[in-house]
């Protein structure tokens, strides 16, 4: 990855990477600190004290991976005033989830007894996520905009004859990566 560093965002907030990039990175997640007061807003208070980021190369296999008190976070995920206001709520809705698995994930969790429980986290998350977005945003609008996205996903699951966009499944598989879609996160 290179040498990381970090830079301080709030008392509670800090962002690390690499060092060639930190400042630059830095002056993008200033709107971090903000985002998690809505989340408390919304949730209740954030108990864990610390939340960094850890901004990882775009190479990176996922968008983010929320743990308990750092989200690693794909350094493209950012949102960027030359990016237009879709790409911006999108993103933004990407930050609002990883930040809410720290209370749908991190403090609440199911038991994971298989696979087909991955739901419960992942879709209470994103169901929250577009409220945190909306409000952040100041923009009720886009919580639709989210909704409608998310209906013709599942909309679509519904007709699916793949195991792992059904609206039901009992997968069972020692690689879960092969086996992931949108459903878990939308229904």
């Amino acid at each position: 990855i290179g040498i990381m560093e970090n830079r301080t965002i709030s008392e509670r907030i800090a962002v690390w990477a690499d060092s060639h990039i930190v400042d630059q990175v830095a002056e993008r997640y200033t709107f971090t600190e903000d985002l998690l007061r809505t989340c408390e807003n919304i949730l209740g208070p954030y108990v864990w004290g610390r939340y960094d980021f850890l901004v990882l190369p775009d190479k990176y296999a996922y968008w983010g991976m929320e743990h308990a008190n750092m989200n690693y976070i794909a350094g493209s995920l950012a949102p960027d005033p030359r990016r237009g206001y879709l790409d911006n709520s999108l993103l933004l809705e990407q930050f609002s989830h990883e930040t809410i698995h720290s209370w749908f994930g991190n403090l609440v969790t199911s038991t994971y007894s298989s696979h087909s429980d991955l739901w419960l986290n992942e879709g209470i998350t994103k169901y929250f996520s577009y409220y945190v977005t909306a409000d952040f945003m100041d923009t009720p609008e886009i919580a639709d905009f989210l909704f409608r996205r998310a209906h013709r996903v599942l909309t679509m699951a519904g007709n699916s004859a793949l195991p792992w966009e059904s609206l039901e499944n009992e997968i069972e598989v020692e690689n879960m990566d092969g086996v992931f879609s949108s459903v878990p996160y939308l229904k």
